[in-house]
């Protein structure tokens, strides 16, 4: 659950009056029972749902950065009328391979934000793909007004789903996926409802201005035939994710809480961990997906205390200090069972289906990477 702190530290919002607050706009204040009444605000409870109306595609112009292991073209998109001309030169030069992953940035972050090219790089180092890195940071930059940009997912959602429906159209066994991360999931969420995906990872999807507001559009199990989540800033009152499982398989690092290598003052930094613990999915998957523990509970902190993860290929890892049993080995991340039919729980094969629902996952406190590559956290870098 997320409060109107998280708003307050995302956006230019300044105060709270009664059931609105006063800033650039009003916004309408909710709780889990709905509208809140004037003697019931309270900073640690309420969330904004009210949207401003979102800009137009040609205000904000985002860009789709084609990357493959062949080539590389930026497209400008003012206008969905460029879309089916940009699908047509992808086709031309070459550049559309069997899968296509959109790869999408959430607030304050734009088309040179450098996670984003990590994250494609880190992809077409073990797949063969064509990834569309997408950016729309003139609609989600940090000078823009958090509510603004939480409605501007509705623009840059439907380019989004409109270039997805041009690429099938234009190839029909095309395999779409979509990436996205805090905002950027719940553009990968809408685009979804639009044009159905085969696969949406949302990384920490963002909580303010979509938990309790169920007229806003966002990331749900039905924006692909596979989601995947990972969870790991939603704390009660300041976190920027939530706690809410949105997918098919929901991924709780550290109790999808303050992370390790992050302290809960520090602003963004369990948000942003989703980025690089899902990166490190993705560079440790060559081959045999890697197995992890994972638990469907109760998450505590003795669960956290006595379990350092890291691990290795064997079934189930052999260097797991787990203090306690955990039920089930699965793949986390890129190599989810969202992304092979054969993959299930504790090791096994059949439906992935056995793989799905809300698990716990223990991550190591001496790392920041999920696997432990790394010795210290990273913060997302402009």
């Amino acid at each position: 659950m997320n409060s109107v702190l998280a708003i307050f530290l995302l956006s230019t919002v300044t105060a709270v009056s009664s059931s609105v607050a006063k800033g650039r706009y009003e916004y309408v204040v909710m709780n889990a029972n709905g509208p809140v009444d004037d003697s019931q605000v309270d900073l640690r409870g309420p969330h904004i749902c009210y949207w401003p109306q979102p800009y137009s595609l040609s205000r904000f112009e985002p860009t789709f950065f084609v990357r493959t292991r062949d080539g590389d073209i930026p497209f400008d998109i003012s206008s969905n009328d460029q879309i089916p001309d940009m699908v047509a030169t992808v086709q031309q030069q070459g550049l559309l391979k069997s899968r296509v992953v959109f790869v999408v940035h959430g607030y304050e972050n734009n088309i040179n934000t450098t996670w984003l090219y990590e994250m494609s790089d880190a992809i077409l180092a073990v797949e063969d793909d064509t990834v569309i890195v997408t950016g729309w940071g003139k609609g989600a930059d940090f000078y823009i007004d958090y509510a603004q940009a939480a409605s501007n997912t509705q623009t840059v959602s439907a380019a989004v789903a409109l270039l997805a429906q041009t690429l099938r159209g234009a190839e029909a066994s095309l395999y779409l996926y979509c990436i996205g991360h805090s905002l950027g999931a719940h553009v990968c969420g809408q685009a979804g409802h639009d044009f159905k995906f085969d696969r949406v990872s949302g990384l920490d999807p963002a909580g303010p201005g979509f938990e309790y507001c169920p007229d806003n559009p966002g990331l749900t199990n039905s924006s692909a035939d596979c989601v995947d989540v990972l969870h790991t800033n939603g704390e009660e009152y300041d976190g920027f994710g939530r706690l809410d499982p949105l997918g098919h398989i929901d991924f709780y690092l550290s109790c999808g809480k303050t992370q390790p290598g992050c302290l809960r003052v520090e602003i963004g930094c369990s948000h942003d961990k989703a980025i690089y613990d899902f990166m490190s999915t993705v560079n440790a998957s060559g081959g045999d997906p890697l197995q992890y523990p994972v638990s469907q509970g109760p998450c505590n902190d003795e669960f956290l205390a006595n379990c350092v993860p890291c691990t290795d290929k064997s079934c189930p890892p052999s260097q797991s200090t787990c203090g306690q049993d955990p039920s089930a080995y699965q793949p986390v991340g890129f190599r989810s069972a969202c992304s092979d039919t054969r993959l299930t729980i504790s090791c096994g094969s059949g439906p992935r289906e056995q793989a799905f629902g809300k698990w716990f996952v223990p991550v190591t406190k001496k790392g920041y990477d999920l696997f432990c590559t790394s010795s210290s956290p990273r913060k997302v870098l402009q």
